[in-house]
Formats: structure tokens, C-alpha cells, sequence
């Protein structure tokens, strides 16, 4: 669904995790840091210096005659100068930094508390100095927490509960910022190529998806290549489960779909033209809902000219649930179209 399930999947080391040898308990206090630090820097993700890293510039090392045709097409334009969103795995890695700090600066804060300095500056651990606890196993107890297992884990039952409603939070957390990050990067590489009409967020210009983002979909095949896309099922998850993240829990697409604001104002990139943002001139809320579609379908590496036949797909794929996929993907299917159904009623009371 865009981002782990468990979030926290990719800050464990499994041999750390099942180690035979005798694990000392982690204080529960050390999990509940953890925990409160991401959920407060996912809140504000992507913060400025995330956001200057979504972006990297293209270059074209190889002189394509695709991308000297697009430099001639605009003279004052240099091409070399254009940028293109990092792919989802740097984005989710991004992400899994933001918490492997958090859990060393938890970690670091707990053992700090076992210090105790005299005034003439000496500082010492008070007991053992094997009370101090390492990052290490602090992943590993993470991994069984996630399992529900809370053998290295010092608390009793209630706060148990506890630390797994807030890691609930968490993994939501992440998903959330996850969308967010995707979309922000999608917002400001298609702020590139303004269309004339505003009708689409996503310019319809099939040299620029070919030259700089290898999006499956639109190039000289023509209809006959979109009739042979077909998504996988990695794929459909991850675009159903940002498109169900982005519509029902990030405020600023819900506020862009039905107020046609601007997502994400340009306060990175000062604009002083006075212009409006493209993504306001979408004249139906209907429009901006499928440019919302088209923004993850690029983020994905689908071209928006096959959103169509990605969506009758899916619309298949849904009827049949029973046949092919197992329960969670029928989940997450059945999911999206609900979500798509709402909004377009939400729409029709509007307008």
C-alpha cells in the first residue's frame, strides 16, 4: 500500500532479532520516545530540506535526439536544468532515515538519564554500565513488537496495548507522509510543463514523459501499446494505496479536489509572475480528482494517457475478487472504489 505495512520492517536486522543468546528487556520508556519522535517529524514530512532532495536534476549523458528535439522546441529552455522525482524506494528510504535517527536519538536520550554528573564536570553511569541499552537491540525488540511479541520488552499488559496503538499510529503515520512526499514531488516536477489549457495537471506531451521519466504507456506504438499495459500486482497495490491515503487522509488533496486550492503552495520555490499554481485552473472537481490519479499513475511509472485502461483493469479485477487475489489485495481494491465513489458523489452535491 505505497509504504510497509509495518513500517518498521526496514529498521530490523532479522539475525539481531532472533539471536538464541539471552536478551536483556528494553525499558518501555525508550519505545515510547521512539515512537512520539516520528509521529511529531511525520506530521510536518516532507520538511524543506526533504523536499530539496525529491528532486533530482535530469541529465541527458547520452545527447538523445528525443531530448535535443525537446531543448529546440524552446530555445530559452535548457533542458539539462529540468528535474525529475527520485524513485519511490529513495523516498521510502528518506523515510526509514527520519526513523533510524529518531530511535538513536531515543536510545541516546534514555542512556543519557543514567548519567549523573558532579559539579566539577565528572560523569559517570550510575549501576552497571551494562544497563545501557544499544540500537541494536532496541531494533531487535522492535521486530517482535510488530509480531505482538513483547518477550524483550519491560511492561506489563496495559502498557503493551499501549505501545502497540501507538505504533498503529506510527505505521499510519508513515503512510501518510509517504503519499504526501509523492505527491509534493509530482506537484513540482509537472510545474515544468505548464499546460496552456489547465485541463490537466500532467501535460499530454509524450516526448517529455519518454525523454525524462520512462513512464510506461504513451510513445510511437499508439493505441496499440496502451491496449497491451497491464499492471502487476505490486503495482496496483501501490497505486491503489496511494490514491486511497492521498483522498481520504491527506487535507491537502481533500481541499484541492473540492475547493481547487493550491496543494502545495510554492513558499520552496518563491514564484513572483503572480501566476496561479496549474493544479487551480482545473475547472471540476471531477477533473482534479483524475489529476490526482494521473500524478500517482506517473509516480508508479505508468504514462496518465493509460489511466483509462489501468482503471477498467482494476474495475475487473474487483468483480472478480473471489478468483484470483488473496483478501487483502481485494481489500485494497474494493478500497479505491469505494473512495472514487464517494468523491464522485461528494462532487455531484456541489456541483
Amino acid at each position: 500500500m505505497g509504504y510497509s505495512e509495518d513500517s518498521t520492517t526496514g529498521l530490523i536486522n532479522d539475525d539481531q532479532a532472533h539471536r538464541k543468546d539471552k536478551q536483556r528487556l528494553i525499558p518501555s520508556k525508550i519505545l515510547f520516545t521512539f515512537f512520539e519522535k516520528v509521529i511529531t517529524q511525520f506530521d510536518v514530512y516532507p520538511d524543506t530540506k526533504v523536499c530539496e532532495k525529491l528532486l533530482i536534476c535530469y541529465e541527458d549523458k547520452e545527447g538523445s535526439e528525443a531530448a535535443s528535439s525537446l531543448a529546440n522546441d524552446d530555445d530559452d529552455n535548457d533542458e539539462r536544468s529540468r528535474t525529475i522525482p527520485v524513485s519511490l524506494e529513495t523516498q521510502r528510504q528518506f523515510l526509514l532515515h527520519v526513523q533510524m535517527k529518531a530511535l538513536k536519538d531515543a536510545v541516546a536520550e534514555y542512556n543519557s538519564s543514567l548519567t549523573s554528573c558532579t559539579a566539577d564536570g565528572v560523569c559517570k553511569i550510575e549501576g552497571d554500565n551494562n544497563d545501557t541499552i544499544t540500537v541494536e537491540e532496541v531494533q531487535g525488540c522492535l521486530k517482535l513488537v510488530g509480531c505482538h511479541d513483547f518477550t524483550m520488552v519491560d511492561c506489563d499488559s496495559e502498557t503493551s496495548d499501549e505501545i502497540l496503538k501507538l505504533m498503529t499510529v506510527m505505521n499510519n503515520s508513515a503512510r501518510v507522509a509517504f503519499a504526501r512526499s509523492v505527491l509534493w514531488s509530482e506537484v513540482n516536477w509537472s510545474k515544468q510543463y505548464e499546460c496552456g489549457d489547465g485541463d490537466n495537471l500532467i501535460c499530454d506531451s509524450a516526448k517529455i514523459y519518454k525523454v525524462h521519466r520512462n513512464l510506461q504507456g504513451k510513445s510511437e506504438g499508439g493505441e496499440s501499446l496502451i491496449k497491451e499495459i497491464q499492471m502487476d500486482r505490486a503495482k496496483i497495490l501501490e497505486y491503489c494505496g496511494l490514491c486511497n491515503t492521498a483522498f481520504t487522509k491527506l487535507p491537502e488533496v481533500q481541499t484541492y479536489i473540492s475547493q481547487g486550492k493550491e496543494m502545495f503552495p510554492s513558499d520552496l520555490n518563491n514564484d513572483s509572475t503572480g501566476r496561479n499554481d496549474i493544479h487551480t485552473s482545473s475547472r471540476t472537481s471531477q477533473q482534479r480528482i483524475v489529476n490526482v490519479q494521473n500524478m500517482i499513475l506517473c509516480a508508479v511509472g505508468y504514462d496518465p494517457s493509460v489511466g483509462e485502461k489501468i482503471y477498467t483493469q482494476i474495475i475487473e479485477m474487483q468483480q472478480n475478487n473471489d478468483k484470483d487475489y488473496d483478501e487483502d489485495f481485494n481489500k485494497v481494491l474494493s478500497s479505491y472504489m469505494t473512495n472514487l465513489q464517494n468523491l464522485t458523489k461528494t462532487d455531484e452535491k456541489l456541483s
